[in-house]
């Protein structure tokens, strides 16, 4: 929070820091402590000016330019030190030297825009933002008014009169939204006293601007929470929830490289079949199938809304092209499947003609046992028929296009070849499935790594 006076009243303001990922990551930013600050002279990520209110002065996020413009401004902190006498550096909670301070100036290109709680700072093109311009040795500065020790509603402009040096100012990483977050999505003491983290506080700014960009989407966010207090990790773009279990192994590594390798080649995969519209909302887990045989399932979480992919250790310790194909075999499992629970309604759906054929698919293994059997050989089917080349081409991409397609297939196929077996005619002959079979062994036992072998 930023205090400046104006002469017998103050005018205060708020200001949201929003790391990004490189800069939170950054050893540097960290004291020998232990300890994560926010040095202003380094910090890489956006901010957003607010009242006390909470209206929004300025931000560097973009948004609808039809509304304002960009400008420069600029912000003055009093930021607390550590000093040990032959060392200072900015101060955290476990600091046992000396308290001082230094003054630091923070700029950046801003968006002002014309609503409610939204003023051009200084009012002129020389406005600096949070800021000051400068007007006959005043310097003008925008927030909420501080009348008789007390806040004046709405967003007010005051001449502050002592220069840049005499700013009060504090300057925290935004942790601002975490009651808000927990009142929303009701969690249990436990769960918000464990986001409490200041170490969490990037995750749960991500997880408040999420719950204000999907109101409605309380659940996938209640999971998200669960996974950042249990160590996972989450894509809030693509709704995809990596269970403590999966971050951080091999799987990890190589879904990661499908995601960074020819525009998101997992992403692409899976958007073949609803015209580029897949509505994911997964969570990927090591561990817990139902069936200890299996490689991987996928199943469907009726209290979060998620389908949830579950990977054998075994499974994970594959090389990366027999995991990328396990990985994009159980993605369009699950996105078939979420198609076929919501009777093709939305949002996404396929084109009428391809699901009426899933239906086909479904109404021809009615009477082969449970309705998950059913479900899993339609799919299945259904993949056989449609998406073994995507797969291959995909797979083949991770290995630089070494082999003709053909060598690829096998880590398409496998898990499919009952499904391609009992297709009226069969899919490939007996001859077909083996030759697959001893073609992949070519690219899998080259000295060609991949980046997750390693």
């Amino acid at each position: 929070m930023h205090l400046i006076e104006t002469g017998s009243n103050y005018i205060a303001y708020i200001i949201r820091y929003i790391p990004d990922y490189n800069w939170f990551n950054n050893l540097d930013n960290y004291t020998p402590e232990g300890d994560l600050v926010l040095d202003l002279s380094t910090f890489q990520g956006d901010k957003i000016k607010y009242s006390l209110e909470r209206e929004v002065i300025w931000t560097t996020i973009p948004v609808d330019t039809a509304r304002g413009g960009w400008i420069e401004v600029c912000t003055f902190s009093s930021v607390a030190t550590c000093d040990y006498g032959t060392s200072i550096h900015d101060r955290g909670p476990r600091c046992g030297g000396s308290l001082g301070t230094r003054l630091v100036k923070s700029c950046s290109s801003a968006y002002t825009g014309s609503g409610s709680g939204w003023g051009n700072e200084g009012g002129d093109d020389t406005s600096n933002g949070g800021g000051y311009a400068s007007n006959n040795n005043c310097e003008e500065v925008t927030g909420t008014l501080i009348q008789d020790s007390q806040p004046i509603s709405g967003v007010d402009t005051g001449c502050a009169v002592n220069n840049v040096t005499g700013v009060i100012a504090i300057g925290v990483l935004d942790c601002i939204s975490l009651q808000q977050v927990a009142e929303t999505l009701v969690l249990n003491p436990i769960l918000a006293s464990c986001l409490q983290d200041p170490n969490k506080c990037a995750e749960v700014g991500q997880l408040f601007d999420f719950l204000e960009a999907n109101p409605s989407e309380t659940a996938f966010a209640k999971a998200a929470a669960q996974a950042i207090c249990e160590g996972g990790e989450v894509d809030f773009e693509d709704k995809i929830i990596k269970d403590s279990s999966f971050a951080g192994t091999k799987g990890d590594c190589v879904y990661e490289l499908l995601k960074t390798t020819n525009n998101n080649l997992f992403k692409n995969v899976l958007e073949t079949f609803t015209n580029g519209t897949a509505k994911y909302k997964l969570k990927l887990f090591v561990g817990g199938l139902q069936n200890n045989t299996n490689e991987a399932q996928t199943t469907f979480n009726q209290v979060t809304g998620m389908m949830e992919i579950r990977f054998s250790v075994s499974a994970l310790t594959q090389s990366t092209l027999e995991i990328a194909g396990t990985i994009i075999h159980e993605g369009i499992h699950a996105e078939l499947k979420r198609i076929i629970m919501n009777g093709n309604n939305g949002p996404n759906p396929l084109s009428q003609s391809h699901y009426d054929y899933l239906l086909s698919l479904l109404e021809f293994y009615e009477n082969n046992g449970s309705s998950l059997f059913t479900l899993n050989n339609a799919t299945h089917l259904y993949m056989v028929n449609l998406h073994l080349q995507p797969i291959a081409e995909a797979v083949r991409s991770l290995d630089d296009d070494l082999y003709p397609l053909s060598h690829y297939m096998w880590l398409a196929l496998e898990g499919l070849e009952t499904a391609a077996n009992q297709a009226n005619p069969p899919i490939f002959t007996d001859a077909e499935i083996a030759s697959f079979q001893s073609l992949v062994n070519i690219p899998l036992n080259d000295d060609q790594n991949q980046e997750c072998d390693e």
